[in-house]
C-alpha cells in the first residue's frame, strides 16, 4: 500500500540522513544514544501520524476530496487552541482575526461543496474523520514541538527513521 511505501521511504531517508550527519561531527554524543533517547518517543508518535494518514484515506472515500482537503486545513485553528493549551502560547488580535478569516473559507468551501451536487459515500462519516485528521495532525505537531523543543538535524533524522520503523510494524 502507499502507507507501507511512505514509511519505508522515512526509514531508509533518516537512517541515512541521520548515519552521515553522526559521522560528520565526532566527539559529540553517538548515534547509539540518540536512538535509545528517541526509541520512547518515536513509539508514542508513530501511532498519531499513522491514525492520521489512514484516517484521511478513509475519509477521502466516503466524502469528496474538495471537502476532506477543506476540513483537514482547519489543522492551523486545532494547532492554535493546542498550543495555548500545552504550551502556553498567547496570541495577538491579528492572529485571531486571521484565525476566524482561515475557519470562516473552510465553512464557506465545505457548505458550497455540499450545494454543488458531488456525491459522497457517506459525507457526514468522511467530514467528521477529516476534522479527526486535523485534530491528530495538530496534536502531534503541537505535542512535537512541546517534547522536543529544538532538535539538531541528526537527531531530527534518527527520530524519523524511528517512527517510520514503528509505524511499518504497527501499521
Amino acid at each position: 500500500s502507499a502507507f507501507f511505501y511512505t514509511y519505508v521511504c522515512e526509514v531508509a531517508f533518516g537512517f541515512a540522513a541521520a548515519l552521515v550527519l553522526c559521522f560528520m561531527r565526532p566527539g559529540r554524543e553517538s548515534c547509539v544514544h540518540m536512538v535509545r533517547q528517541n526509541w520512547r518517543w518515536a513509539v508514542v508518535f508513530s501511532p498519531l501520524s499513522l491514525a492520521a494518514n489512514v484516517a484521511f484515506t478513509m475519509a477521502l472515500k466516503l466524502t469528496t476530496t474538495s471537502v476532506a482537503v477543506t476540513l483537514e486545513q482547519l489543522t492551523s485553528l486545532f494547532v492554535a487552541f493546542f498550543s495555548f493549551l500545552l504550551l502556553r502560547a498567547r496570541y495577538g488580535p491579528w492572529a485571531l482575526v486571521f484565525l476566524c478569516v482561515a475557519v470562516a473559507g473552510a465553512a464557506l468551501a465545505t457548505v458550497s461543496d455540499a450545494a454543488g451536487g458531488e456525491t459522497a459515500e457517506a459525507p457526514l462519516a468522511g467530514d467528521v474523520l477529516s476534522l479527526g485528521v486535523a485534530v491528530m495532525a495538530s496534536f502531534y505537531m503541537v505535542l512535537f514541538k512541546k517534547v522536543f523543543n529544538i532538535l539538531e538535524g541528526s537527531e531530527f533524522f534518527i527520530f524519523c527513521a524511528m517512527k517510520g520503523a514503528v509505524s511499518l510494524c504497527i501499521g
